[in-house]
C-alpha cells in the first residue's frame, strides 16, 4: 500500500508492519524501566531499618527485603519479554527487506544502474545494519534518556542542585560527540561506496578467472583487489576509530558527574553524607552507566541506519520494467507486436518492429549479423525491454533458453525438471531426444549427480544441451531459442535439430522462435 503512494517511505511502511510489535515490546520495557527505581527507594527503607536494633521480629525488613527482590525479578522477566520480541521481529525484519530486495532486482528496469555488487551490499551489509538496531530499538532511543531523566531527578530528592552541578559536565561533551557524528557519517557513506566497487571487481574476476589463470594475471588481479580493499578499510578504521572514542567518552561520564556531584554535596550541604544518601545515589547512578553509553551511540546509529535506509529505499524506487501484457490473441497467434519500438535504457539504440504475427506451432527463425538486435528481439517477447511506443503480446506460457546456458546448483535432474512435475516416461524421451543419455550414464550417479555452481563440472555443449531439456520438457506454449546450437559440434546440432527442433521433434506442435547469426 505504501508503493502505490506518491512518496513511498520504507520507514513508514516498516512501521506499519511492525508497529503492533513495536508497541507491546515497548510497553514491556516501560513497565521494567519504572520497577528499576524501586530498589533505591527499598534499599533506603532498608538502610533506615537496620538503623534501630529492634528485639523483636524483624517483618518490616524482611518485607523490604522480599519487595526488593520480587521487583528486580519482575524487571528482568518485562525487559527479557520485550527482548524476546524485538528479537523476533528482527528476523522477521530482514526476511522481508531480504524478500523486497530480491525480487526487485528480478524487475528492475535497465535504465537504473544498479551493478551486482550495489544489490549484493544492500542485502549483506544495509540490511545487517539496519537489522542490529531492532533488538535494542527501544534501549537505543526514548528508554535510556527516559532513564536519564528520572535518573537526574530522582537524584535531585536527595542531593538538590548539586546533581546538576554533575550534569553540567556532560554538557562540554555534546558539542566534541555531535562533530564526532558527522566524521561517522561521512566515513560510512564512502566506505560503502568503496565496498560496492570492491564486490563489483570480486563479481566479475570469479566469472572469468579461467581467462585470469589462462592469462597468469593473477599478480595484477590481486593488487586491484587488495587496493580496492585497502581503500575500504582506511575508511571502517576511520568510523570505528571515531565511534569507539564517542563511547568511551560517554561511557566514563557517570563516573564524572557523580563525582562532580558528591563533591558539591560534600562541600554546600549541611546535612553531611550518610549511607542513606550514598547507598541509593551510587545505585542510581549506576542506572545511568549502561544509558549514557547507549545515548552516545544513539545519534551515530541514527545516522548509520539512516544511511543503509535511504540507499535501500533508493533501490526499491527505482523504476521496474512494466508489466507483460497477456491479452487473448487470435487462435493462430502466438506473438503479436504492433508497430513496437523496445529500448534496453535512454543511451542504447532502439529496437524497431513493426506489425509482425508470429504464427502458432511454427518454427520461426531470426537472422541477421551480429549486433542487429536479434537477442533483444527475444528479450523484448520476455518483457525485459523498455516498451518505448507499440506493445508486444504473447498468447501462453514461454520457456528461455539463453546463448549463455542457466545451471541451476543442483542435480543433473532437477536442472531438466526444475520445478514442473517429475515423469519418468517425458524425462527418458527428453534425454534421449536432447542426446543427454550417454552423459548421464558416464556420471558417478546418473541423473542425480551433483553438477556444481553454474554447471563447473559440464562442458559449454552439455550446459547447452540441459537448457534446451529443461525447456523441452517445462510444456510450454511458446519456446525462444538464442542461438542454442552454437555451443555443440556439427553431428550433435544435427540430431538435436532432427530430434528436437523439426516437424518432426518433441517441440514440432510448439511455437519456436530461434535467434542465428
Amino acid at each position: 500500500e505504501e508503493a502505490k503512494k506518491e512518496r513511498p517511505s520504507l520507514l513508514k511502511a516498516t512501521w506499519t508492519v511492525f508497529r503492533k510489535d513495536v508497541i507491546i515490546s515497548g510497553i514491556f520495557k516501560l513497565c521494567g524501566d519504572l520497577l528499576l527505581f524501586t530498589s533505591p527507594f527499598f534499599l533506603q527503607r532498608l538502610l533506615r531499618a537496620l538503623k534501630h536494633q529492634e528485639e523483636e521480629f524483624p517483618f518490616e525488613k524482611l518485607a523490604l527485603v522480599l519487595a526488593l527482590v520480587i521487583t528486580q525479578f519482575a524487571k528482568s522477566v518485562l525487559h527479557y519479554q520485550s527482548s524476546y520480541i524485538t528479537a523476533t521481529m528482527s528476523v522477521h525484519f530482514r526476511t522481508a527487506m531480504e524478500y523486497l530486495i530480491y525480487r526487485k532486482s528480478l524487475k528492475r528496469s535497465n535504465e537504473e544502474h544498479k551493478s551486482i555488487g550495489e544489490i549484493i551490499t544492500h542485502i549483506s551489509t544495509d540490511t545487517k545494519e539496519l537489522v542490529s538496531m531492532i533488538p535494542q530499538l527501544h534501549s537505543r532511543t526514548w528508554s535510556s534518556i527516559l532513564t536519564v531523566v528520572i535518573s537526574v531527578g530522582y537524584i535531585y530528592t536527595y542531593m538538590g542542585l548539586s546533581v546538576f552541578l554533575g550534569m553540567a559536565v556532560m554538557l562540554v561533551a555534546m558539542p566534541l560527540s555531535a562533530m564526532m557524528g558527522r566524521i561517522v557519517k561521512n566515513a560510512t557513506m564512502a566506505a560503502m561506496k568503496k565496498k560496492d566497487t570492491r564486490v563489483d571487481l570480486m563479481n566479475e574476476y570469479l566469472q572469468h578467472v579461467k581467462a585470469i589463470r589462462l592469462y597468469v594475471w593473477e599478480s595484477a588481479i590481486l593488487k586491484r583487489i587488495k587496493e580496492a580493499r585497502l581503500d575500504e578499510v582506511r575508511l571502517l578504521r576511520k568510523s570505528k576509530a571515531f565511534f569507539l572514542a564517542n563511547s568511551a567518552m560517554w561511557s566514563q561520564f557517570p563516573t564524572l558527574v557523580s563525582l562532580a556531584a558528591f563533591g558539591s554535596f560534600a562541600v554546600f550541604s549541611k546535612t553531611g553524607i550518610s549511607a542513606e544518601v550514598i547507598f541509593p545515589v551510587l545505585s542510581l547512578f549506576g542506572f545511568m552507566q549502561g544509558p549514557m553509553t547507549l545515548i552516545s551511540k544513539f545519534h551515530i546509529s541514527i545516522i548509520s541506519s539512516n544511511v543503509c535506509l535511504k540507499r535501500i529505499e533508493s533501490f526499491l524506487k527505482s523504476s521496474e520494467l512494466p508489466p507483460k501484457e497477456h491479452l487473448t490473441l487470435a487462435d493462430s497467434e502466438a506473438v503479436v507486436f504492433e508497430n513496437a519500438v523496445f529500448s534496453w535504457n535512454d543511451q542504447a539504440k532502439p529496437l524497431h518492429v513493426n506489425d509482425l504475427v508470429i504464427p502458432k506451432g511454427k518454427l520461426v527463425a531470426v537472422v541477421g549479423k551480429v549486433g542487429s538486435g536479434k537477442s533483444s528481439l527475444l528479450s523484448s517477447i520476455l518483457g525485459e525491454m523498455k516498451t518505448v511506443s507499440g506493445r508486444v503480446v504473447s498468447s501462453g506460457s514461454i520457456a528461455y533458453v539463453p546463448q549463455e546456458a542457466w545451471i541451476l546448483n543442483s542435480t543433473f535432474r532437477q536442472n531438466i525438471v526444475f520445478h514442473a512435475d517429475e515423469n519418468e516416461e517425458k524425462l527418458e524421451r527428453v534425454l534421449i531426444n536432447c542426446s543427454l543419455t550417454e552423459d548421464i550414464e558416464s556420471l558417478p550417479a546418473g541423473d542425480m549427480t551433483e553438477i556444481g555452481d553454474r554447471g563447473v563440472t559440464l562442458s559449454g555443449g552439455q550446459k547447452q544441451r540441459i537448457s534446451l531439456a529443461r525447456a523441452a520438457y517445462s510444456d510450454s506454449d511458446i519456446i525462444l531459442l538464442d542461438d542454442t546450437l552454437s555451443a555443440v559440434d556439427a553431428r550433435v546440432g544435427s540430431n538435436l535439430f532432427e530430434d528436437v527442433l523439426s516437424a518432426s521433434g518433441i517441440l514440432a506442435k510448439k511455437n519456436q522462435d530461434s535467434g542465428h547469426s
